[in-house]
């Protein structure tokens, strides 16, 4: 009785451990881990998730730390909401800039990616950061392909983008924290 428990039991784990799907990637060449998952919201309404990924050697490191970093790392968002507009979002990601704390002329050439976007609940979002070569946005309608928004070149571009969810002062807390895992 108790082997065939066991058994029972050995073939439940391995059934949901063959239903997990295997997740990696490599930015620059360099594998990425997910720091963690937060949730930004506005009036009891979740609007997107955001998900960090970063090499390992950052995990755990302050939202600073992450910012400042010359290392290949990525965010990819999951819009949640079937409100989002690309009007709101380039409205948002302006005032994200204004108050991230770190000057960058380049927030115009980023916002203006998201034209003409019709965005929908369950739509992606995926922004890359590659030493060298700049912040890479792509876009993933749900169920369609990948779209590539355009690549903008420089540190401080990537750090000023990086400082709107990780820096002094976020765009949320609560989001901060979720994206750096704590």
């Amino acid at each position: 009785m108790f082997n065939k428990k066991l058994t029972t039991l050995t073939m439940i784990f391995l059934m949901a451990l063959a239903a997990v799907p295997v997740f990696g990637f490599k930015i620059g060449g360099q594998p990425m881990v997910r720091l963690g998952t937060g949730a930004r919201s506005k009036a009891f309404l979740t609007i997107y998730y955001a998900s960090l990924y970063a090499p390992a050697e950052l995990k755990g490191k302050s939202g600073k730390a992450i910012v400042e970093a010359n290392k290949p790392m990525g965010i990819i968002i999951n819009v949640d909401t079937r409100f989002m507009s690309a009007a709101k979002l380039k409205d948002a990601i302006k005032k994200g800039f204004k108050k991230c704390g770190y000057p960058t002329g380049k927030s115009g050439a980023f916002t203006k990616q998201f034209s003409g976007l019709q965005i929908k609940k369950k739509d992606k979002f995926y922004i890359k950061y590659t030493p060298g070569a700049g912040v890479t946005t792509m876009y993933k309608k749900k169920g369609g392909s990948y779209k590539s928004l355009g690549t903008i070149g420089g540190l401080g571009f990537k750090k000023a983008l990086f400082a709107i969810w990780l820096g002094s002062n976020p765009v949320q807390s609560k989001l901060k924290r979720g994206m750096l895992g704590k």
